[in-house]
């Protein structure tokens, strides 16, 4: 996890996700012959708040780990990589738990200009089924803008919920 403020084409986002990769791919490569298990890293995250006062967003970048990713394991794979590299948001970086509860969520595909149309959709549906939400939200990134066409991108949006 870190976290930030800026939007998603800001440098500070990109260097996010240069310092969560690069830890997520040295833990798995360094827990493989040991626990002879291969997983896939998980795809970034982004939990996205918005200032309304004065239309800031600040944000929190999270890569979701293994249940066998300890801190201890943490702090040996962040060792490890310091050995050939050093992320640019390394000192910012922490590993935590994270527990959401219940939600609301919705996959977009397209360009990320127009996640707001797929969001009101998602609202529109929540209200009609009787449910509050937060208007932050948590985005989970399937693919990279820098490797897909706009048009296939694909974001699951995901939003807390609450029965009214």
């Amino acid at each position: 996890v870190v976290n930030g403020r800026g939007r998603l084409s800001e440098p500070e986002v990109k260097h996010a996700g240069s310092t969560t990769h690069p830890v997520s791919y040295t833990i798995k490569f360094m827990l493989r012959p040991e626990i002879n298990i291969d997983y896939k890293v998980m795809p970034m995250e982004v939990l996205w708040t918005v200032s309304k006062k004065n239309r800031t967003f600040n944000w929190t970048m999270l890569q979701m780990q293994p249940e066998y990713v300890t801190k201890t394991v943490y702090k040996k794979g962040i060792e490890k990589l310091l050995l050939k590299q050093s992320p640019p948001l390394l000192d910012r970086l922490r590993l935590e738990k994270f527990n959401e509860g219940l939600c609301g969520q919705i996959l977009h595909r397209g360009p990320y200009e127009r996640m707001n149309d797929t969001f009101k959709i998602l609202t529109d549906y929540l209200e009609k089924e009787g449910y509050s939400y937060k208007t932050n939200s948590h985005d989970i990134y399937f693919n990279s803008p820098l490797k897909t066409k706009p048009e296939n991108l694909s974001t699951m949006i995901r939003i807390q919920i609450k029965k009214l």
